[in-house]
């Protein structure tokens, strides 16, 4: 008995919101067309909803890219998160410290 006490309820308040809200026929009541009259008047401008790619690319941030590494001179791993650019200049320096490591090691000319 208390389900349909419920639901009895539960429509009365339904109905009763619909009833105190407005008609959609009133709410679609079109406005009054422009006439020639009117065209001396300033118009309101209406900006094109035009959107630049570029300018969203360019406020949003890079991706981020997570790499396990061993951490130098220890035994620890650890994650290093960084961007597809940061990434391309940290492999840069990693070979020109290998590069001078080689050279230390071999003892050549080009050793400093």
């Amino acid at each position: 008995m208390s389900r349909i006490r419920a639901f009895v309820a539960s429509a009365a308040l339904l109905v009763a919101g619909c009833a105190g809200a407005p008609q959609v026929a009133e709410q679609a009541t079109p406005t009054a067309a422009p006439t020639a009259a009117s065209a001396g008047a300033i118009a309101a401008v209406v900006p094109d909803a035009v959107v630049d790619i570029e300018e969203i690319n360019a406020s949003t941030s890079p991706p981020l890219i997570c790499r396990e590494m061993l951490k130098p001179n220890s035994n620890m791993i650890v994650r290093q998160c960084m961007t597809e650019a940061d990434w391309k200049v940290y492999k840069r320096a990693e070979a020109r410290r290998a590069e001078e490591l080689t050279r230390m090691l071999q003892g050549g000319i080009y050793h400093r």
